[in-house]
């Protein structure tokens, strides 16, 4: 006969049973959370980031010889390494004949820009889809050229906004202190990013001429990878009022900055304006030159962040009569775009507190009161 036996613990094993499980359930959870890099510890900034990275095959580590793995978090990144971390961040897959098919396209670029085997395919793609251009890669210093070069952070901020599909807005805030360091081609970008939580700077600073640290592309790479690809996140309007102070200074015009006082305290904001903006003030088209007149005025400036290159002044609401050229309907309300008396074309969002009429139609005059970018009625 077989008896099943019984296993009996004594008090003494009890209570180290009961003490272990205590003790495991007072740690703290990044306890669990152990970096599989001997070099990155339990309390480093960039451990979720990085262990995300890697078991999304984003980004890997350096074997050692004894088993073990490294990551060196603060190193550089070469530029090609960066494009085949966003490339697998956006989950981008091509066949094996789209592939060599597009290095072949490319083939002039890939070998003038030193991009290794291994990242051919990726810069390839980027290339094609216009992420990336072969200027990117002219740069050389030392032994190093191409596609081994450092990637700097304002580069990382274009490439990773491009490949996002954000568009840059006619005028965005600058929000970081070294923002007169920022390429003016990439300020639109570095702004993008900095509204999709995308990339940060530290201390108030953006360091766009810094060379992009491994953990800091992990942090990218992650936040990438929790969003969908190629989507319009950033359709909304921007806007601010206060007291305009036009800005001074060469490397101030070369930005196309100017300077918008508020009103509440002694903060200034400063604004980036692309240069060739659509301007319109109070309904009518003004160069860049005229917000030199409206200086210690009161205005309201506004744009719509979706693909419209303009943006606008007002002094104070008011009346204005326009053509109904289109209406867009958004989340809450409708973009509406009015030709003016001039000839001009300016965007007005609604909500849910403008007052409409039951139906409007294109080619149809309208009445209206508009207060910076939104319109308060529509007759």
């Amino acid at each position: 006969m077989i008896t099943k036996s019984k296993k009996s613990f004594s008090a003494g094993t009890l209570f180290l049973l009961l003490a272990v499980s205590l003790a495991l359930a007072m740690l703290p959870r990044a306890a669990f959370a152990a970096s599989a890099f001997t070099d990155v510890n339990d309390d480093y900034w960039g451990l979720e980031n990085i262990e995300k990275a890697r078991e999304a095959g984003i980004i890997e580590g350096y074997e050692q010889p004894d088993g073990t793995w490294l990551f060196r978090p603060e190193n550089h990144v070469t530029k090609q390494e960066c494009i085949t971390m966003l490339y697998r961040s956006l989950k981008l897959h091509l066949g094996e004949d789209q592939s060599l098919e597009l290095q072949e396209k490319h083939k002039e670029t890939l070998d003038a820009s030193n991009i290794a085997d291994w990242a051919r395919e990726y810069v390839a793609y980027f290339l094609e889809q216009g992420w990336a251009a072969a200027s990117d890669f002219e740069e050389s210093a030392g032994e190093r050229s191409g596609g081994f070069m450092y990637a700097r952070r304002e580069l990382i901020a274009r490439w990773t906004a491009e490949s996002m599909g954000y568009d840059i807005p006619a005028v965005f805030e600058q929000v970081y202190k070294d923002h007169l360091e920022i390429s003016a081609e990439n300020a639109g970008y570095v702004h993008a990013l900095y509204r999709e939580g995308i990339m940060e700077g530290s201390s108030g600073a953006f360091h766009p001429q810094s060379n992009v640290k491994r953990a800091e592309m992990a942090a990218v790479c992650t936040r990438v990878l929790g969003l969908e690809a190629r989507e319009k996140h950033n359709q909304k309007a921007l806007m601010w009022y206060g007291t305009l102070d036009a800005a001074s200074g060469d490397a101030a015009q070369s930005h196309g900055d100017f300077k918008l006082k508020l009103q509440t305290g002694s903060k200034t904001v400063s604004l980036h304006m692309n240069k060739d903006a659509v301007i319109v003030c109070d309904g009518k088209a003004v160069s860049a030159a005229q917000l030199m007149e409206l200086e210690g005025k009161t205005v309201t400036v506004s744009c719509y962040a979706g693909g419209e290159n303009s943006l606008s002044l007002q002094t104070a609401p008011r009346v204005m009569s326009g053509n109904l050229v289109s209406d867009q309907e958004l989340s809450g309300g409708y973009l509406l775009t009015m030709r003016m008396e001039d000839g001009s074309l300016v965007n007005y969002i609604t909500n849910s507190d403008s007052k409409l009429p039951r139906r409007m139609v294109a080619g149809r005059d309208y009445v209206y009161i508009a207060d910076g970018l939104t319109i308060l009625e529509l007759q």
